[in-house]
């Protein structure tokens, strides 16, 4: 496995790790953002690195040219309910990202039925840059264990 793919598990988050540029591109291509919101995106970055603007100031400015929350958060290195507080201060309605499709419990769930071990769901997950909460996927196995020993017994 390259460095670029290591797979770092603690605090109970699966997260790949990348730089803030191939997070930037990714966004960008998995949005179809103009290539030159890119640039924008890069140049904010920049600036709340340099100490030019504020982290908040970067927050509101990611989140006007269109990124999520979770997205803008990981980018800039905050925690997603520092980025949520910073932009539900500013706008009565916030744009989060979804799950496409089924939920993630229910990706969990099929996937545990294919065979998957808790720890191939989560790489499941992250060859997708989908995030996942390794306890998450632990929760939902026992649930389904239990499932199935209340239809046997």
């Amino acid at each position: 496995m390259s460095k670029k793919n290591k797979i770092k598990i603690g605090d109970d988050i699966v997260s790949k790790k990348m730089s803030v540029d191939d997070m930037i591109k990714e966004v960008v291509k998995k949005r179809k953002l103009d290539s030159r919101v890119e640039g924008e995106i890069k140049k904010v970055v920049d600036d709340v690195k340099k100490e030019k603007i504020s982290k908040s100031k970067g927050i509101v400015l990611l989140y006007e040219k269109g990124l999520f929350i979770g997205e803008l958060s990981r980018i800039l290195g905050v925690r997603y309910n520092f980025g949520y507080n910073v932009i539900s201060d500013l706008y009565e309605e916030v744009r989060k990202e979804k799950v496409s499709g089924k939920g993630k419990s229910e990706k969990i769930r099929k996937l545990l039925k294919e065979g998957f071990s808790v720890r191939g769901i989560v790489e499941e997950f992250m060859k997708e840059n989908e995030y996942v909460n390794i306890n998450m996927v632990y929760k939902i196995r026992k649930g389904e264990e239990k499932k199935k020993n209340k239809i046997k017994g």
